[in-house]
């Protein structure tokens, strides 16, 4: 799945895509816009596009850590429900979806996900596609 955040101007915040990996895990891929007024920080740097300067020492890494009374991940794990339909990974329409992503060039590890967003959005399909792709580099590089 992969979605935009838009701030109350209307302009484009953030990007997030999101892809099911297994039963119990997912993967996430947050990016932002490189053009705020203010300096960003944060666990995954300062979008400068210098690595250089994201590391973080056991200080700066503290100020970040979530206590455990604040986490949204305590206890037992809330129960699961699905919103929409849910679509078997054999589903004729499904596979069909994917082979159209993979085939115009979304990587093959997105390319369910990517076919799961035609099937549940009501987004053009090549809006979807294109996003798929334009996110292809930076999934293959993390």
């Amino acid at each position: 799945f992969s979605f935009k955040l838009f701030d109350v101007s209307g302009h484009e915040v953030m990007r997030a895509f999101l892809q099911r990996a297994g039963k119990q895990y997912l993967t996430m891929v947050i990016t932002m816009p490189k053009d705020y007024i203010m300096d960003q920080e944060g666990l995954c740097g300062n979008f400068n596009c210098d690595m250089a300067d994201d590391a973080k020492n056991d200080a700066q890494q503290a100020h970040f850590e979530v206590q455990f009374a604040d986490s949204l991940f305590t206890g037992d794990p809330p129960a699961v429900n699905a919103v929409g339909p849910v679509v078997p990974d054999d589903d004729p329409q499904m596979l069909a979806k994917t082979e159209q992503c993979e085939e115009e060039g979304v990587l093959d590890a997105l390319g369910e996900a990517c076919g799961a967003d035609i099937l549940y959005n009501s987004a053009e399909s090549q809006e979807i596609i294109d996003a798929y792709k334009a996110f292809g580099p930076l999934y293959a590089n993390v």
